[in-house]
C-alpha cells in the first residue's frame, strides 16, 4: 500500500560550504560576523591554531556578545577533552613503568 501525503514541507537541506561538504549544525547559530565569518572559515580548513589565537582575543574585543559567545564556542570546541588527556598520561606512565621493569628484572 502507498504511504498517505503528509502536509508537512520538506525540511530545509543542510547548508554546504564551497566544496560541497555539509557544514557544522552549530555554525548555522553563529551570528554573522567579519571576524567571526573569518574563524568560521579557519575552523571548517582545521586550521586550529588560528583559530586558538584569535578567537580569545575576539571574545575580548568583540562588542555584540552573541559573537563573544560565538568566538568561545569555537575556542572551547577545539579543546582537548580533559578526560582523553588524563587517559593519555595514564597510559604513557604504564608503559614507562612496563619499559622501566622489563629492563631491571
Amino acid at each position: 500500500m502507498s504511504q498517505p501525503a503528509t502536509s508537512e514541507p520538506n525540511p530545509k537541506p543542510p547548508a554546504l560550504d564551497a566544496q560541497g561538504r555539509e557544514r557544522p549544525i552549530f555554525l548555522l547559530a553563529f551570528p554573522s560576523d567579519e571576524k567571526l565569518d573569518e574563524l568560521v572559515r579557519a575552523f571548517e580548513r582545521g586550521d586550529y591554531r588560528t583559530v586558538r589565537k584569535a578567537a580569545p582575543l575576539l571574545a575580548k574585543e568583540a562588542t555584540d556578545p552573541a559573537v563573544q559567545d560565538a568566538a568561545s564556542e569555537l575556542y572551547r570546541r577545539i579543546q582537548p577533552e580533559p578526560a582523553l588527556t588524563y587517559l593519555l598520561a595514564l597510559a604513557f606512565g604504564l608503559l614507562f613503568f612496563f619499559v622501566l621493569h622489563a629492563y631491571t628484572h
